[in-house]
């Protein structure tokens, strides 16, 4: 019997048991019909109308307060736009209102309720045009407020109103009272006899289930743990074929279905073979697949010992922190999956057999047609030619630009020379000594990386910024050697270059370096022969003076490598025309301050493209330079057209730093706070940077100015811009 029952088409064994079930819930319906039936009705008419209609009745009292509140705000009211929110919110409420005492209408048992809901609703209706009357004597007018409230109050009755919503309450809440009683007695008496018949049908449909689970569902289990172990990889399973029915037929088409996906993954495994790359996948559980490439282990000598993405990362070096999270967003679309894929480590260094090799990774996603991702797919390719050759292409290109621009200002790559050799013979200085400065060593560097920046040793320039971020680690206190080593290697690379520089340009590096205007010759000739020894010695002390744009052209070039650090901001080096001619050895006087001015000023001044539109200035800033003599003092004035300095976030760093106490700050005066710039490891910036936020910046250029009996003032205005005045005594009256 039991065989015969498996053996019809599945279709007749569902109506089959869908007639069992009919039969069984029949009996048992027609008995209980009239006891959910009482219950269906008791619920409806005392919850769903008494209460209903009791609930929205308080709730219209509560509304209507919020609507007379909204009243008095736009009665009260100052300002046209106080007026018009006031409209709209009593507009709002009011719309509420009228909506629940509908439903208290259409719930109400007792008519007397809906009479009088509809005397409430007339009511409102008047009020509304009051309202509006009382508002547009408010707009026009202007009246006494106090005077058009009283006129309002005396014109609505609220306290009639409020009477007739809570004889709507209390009459409704009684009527679902008395419908409660009644219910608890027709509940206990249903509950009772339905618990019985609920029993009985749960009995016979458990031993029903138990059957068709025999029947039905056995089949079914078969058919999924071999699924299970299909999924798991083993292919070599096959689903049972007992059965005659549709299972059977399943069962059938399944194990077919095994034999082709057999030979679609041979073909994989031979294109898997030949592919060039390498390639291979993960789940949503960082579980790395068993398809990959071929090149994969060759490229990663130990794959074969990551069972996960994470396994594969962390032995490669990479930076796991963040894996496991990026995954779970990846496969829960929390992010665009390109978005989310650069989250990801997309370039590994892999050390094999003490050589090393750049891997690039790429990441693509194997959705499903809803666009759910099945699957991560990796793809690996060794870059260390591409990255050696473009490293390459990268240090010719600025060798060259070294070239030209030392061509075009040989008198001023020097300087620069003699300056770069200055402040690393400075800082090795402290190799030998105990008692190291650390303020000063770290404004020798922070000094040091600027001037290097300006004729392009890129290389030099990362070298220092490295030692600067390690000695605001702490460096000193554990590896002073390592430390001055990676130093006097900077240094050698710095003589690296220059001389290789120096060859190029046949310049002899150990001699002084003039160049001299004939037409100023000329005019010295002319005054020798009229024989006036002051203007002679005037013209001759003004012969090796330049105009600034030529002698300090150099800053232009620096300024574009500034910008290049710096996202959405534009800026450019001016110089004005009128400005009095240097010396070259006056401008190497001036090269480091006058470095941190040009620094500060684009990176702190100069504001973003977006922000510079936004307060309808040009997209493009300006940093412009003038020079000045006067009675034996050069003052170079730098300015900017930027945000300006902001001294009460200055003082307010300096108090959150332990710089000021809170008395020197309210003792201060605004030049006190704007002066903070000044002094020693001070910085406005929360983050460093590779252009600035060390605080090691202007205190070096105050202490340089007054060094030569010099000095330096700030004049600013909150987003106008800042001046700075640099003063140094000349080289001659």
């Amino acid at each position: 019997m039991l065989q015969i029952f498996r053996n019809l088409n599945f279709k007749i064994k569902l109506f089959l048991c869908f007639i069992v079930v009919i039969l069984i819930n029949a009996g048992a319906g027609s008995f209980s019909y009239k006891l959910i039936n009482d219950v269906s009705q008791l619920v409806y008419v005392t919850y769903d109308k008494a209460l209903m209609s009791s609930t929205f009745s308080q709730q219209i009292k509560a509304e209507y307060f919020q609507f007379e509140l909204a009243v008095y705000d736009g009665l009260l009211a100052k300002t046209d736009q106080d007026i018009k929110r006031a409209k709209i919110k009593t507009k709002r409420t009011m719309e509420t209102l009228l909506e629940d005492l509908e439903i208290v209408k259409e719930r109400a048992l007792d008519p007397k309720i809906v009479d009088l809901a509809n005397e409430v609703d007339q009511d409102l209706k008047e009020i509304v045009e009051t309202k509006d009357k009382f508002f547009e004597i408010k707009i026009k007018q202007m009246p006494n407020s106090l005077q058009l409230v009283s006129d309002w109050n005396t014109k609505t009755n609220s306290k009639k109103l409020a009477r007739k919503l809570t004889r709507i309450s209390d009459e409704a809440a009684v009527i679902g009272y008395e419908f409660r009683l009644e219910s608890e007695k027709k509940n206990k008496r249903s509950l009772e006899s339905l618990i019985i018949v609920v029993t009985l049908c749960a009995l016979l449909a458990l031993g029903f289930a138990f059957l068709m689970s025999y029947l039905l569902v056995t089949p079914l289990m078969k058919l999924k743990e071999v699924c299970l172990k299909i999924s798991g990889g083993d292919y070599s399973n096959r689903a049972p074929m007992n059965n005659k029915d549709e299972v059977g037929s399943l069962a059938k088409s399944f194990n077919s279905m095994l034999d082709t996906i057999e030979e679609k993954d041979r073909n994989i495994n031979s294109l898997l073979s030949a592919l060039p790359f390498g390639l291979f996948y993960f789940d949503e559980k960082g579980k790395i697949s068993d398809e990959k490439s071929q090149v994969t282990t060759k490229m990663f000598s130990n794959f074969e010992k990551n069972e996960s993405v994470l396994d594969f990362f962390s032995s490669n070096g990479a930076d796991c922190s963040s894996v496991k999270k990026v995954i779970d967003v990846i496969y829960k679309n929390l992010l665009p999956f390109g978005s989310a894929a650069k989250l990801l480590p997309s370039r590994l260094e892999v050390k094999d057999n003490g050589s090393s090799k750049l891997i690039d990774l790429t990441f693509k996603k194997h959705a499903y047609q809803d666009d759910k991702i099945e699957r991560v797919i990796v793809l690996a390719e060794d870059v260390t030619k591409k990255v050696e050759s473009f490293k390459k292409n990268q240090m010719l290109t600025e060798k060259v630009n070294r070239v030209s621009k030392a061509s075009e200002d040989l008198a001023g790559f020097k300087e620069f020379m003699n300056a770069g050799k200055s402040l690393y013979q400075a800082i090795l200085f402290w190799h030998k000594k105990n008692d190291i400065n650390l303020v000063t060593l770290k404004r020798d560097l922070h000094s040091l990386k600027g001037c290097v920046e300006v004729y392009g040793f890129s290389e030099c320039s990362q070298q220092i910024h490295e030692l600067e971020s390690a000695l605001s680690e702490g460096v000193l206190d554990t590896s002073k050697e390592s430390f001055f080593e990676k130093v006097d290697e900077s240094f050698s690379l710095f003589n690296k270059y220059v001389d290789e520089l120096c060859e190029l340009l046949a310049i002899n590096s150990s001699n002084e370096l003039k160049q001299f205007s004939i037409s100023k010759i000329d005019k010295i000739k002319q005054l020798i022969l009229q024989d006036n020894k002051k203007e002679l010695v005037e013209a001759f002390y003004d012969l090796d003076k330049f105009p600034i744009d030529r002698i300090l052209n150099k800053y232009t070039s620096y300024a574009i490598q500034i910008l290049s650090k710096l996202e959405d901001k534009k800026a450019l080096i001016e110089f004005a025309p009128d400005s009095a001619e240097l010396t070259y050895s006056e401008a190497q006087k001036i090269d480091t301050p006058l470095m941190h001015i040009i620094r500060n000023s684009i990176d702190h001044g100069i504001e973003s493209t977006s922000e510079r539109l936004d307060k309808s200035k040009p997209e493009s800033g300006k940093v412009k330079i003038r020079a000045l003599r006067d009675q034996g003092f050069i003052t170079l004035e730098v300015s900017d057209d930027g945000r300006g300095i902001d001294g009460e976030l200055l003082s307010n760093k300096a108090l959150e730093k332990g710089v000021w106490t809170t008395d020197q700050k309210d003792n201060s005066t605004l030049q006190d706070k704007i002066n903070l710039i000044f002094m020693p490891s001070f910085s406005s910036k929360d983050e460093v940077s590779e252009v600035s936020g060390r605080g090691v910046g202007m205190d070096a250029v105050k202490d340089s100015l007054e060094s030569m009996g010099g000095s330096i003032q700030v004049d600013t205005t909150i987003g106008s811009g800042t001046h700075f005045y640099l003063k140094i005594p000349t080289e001659h009256q």
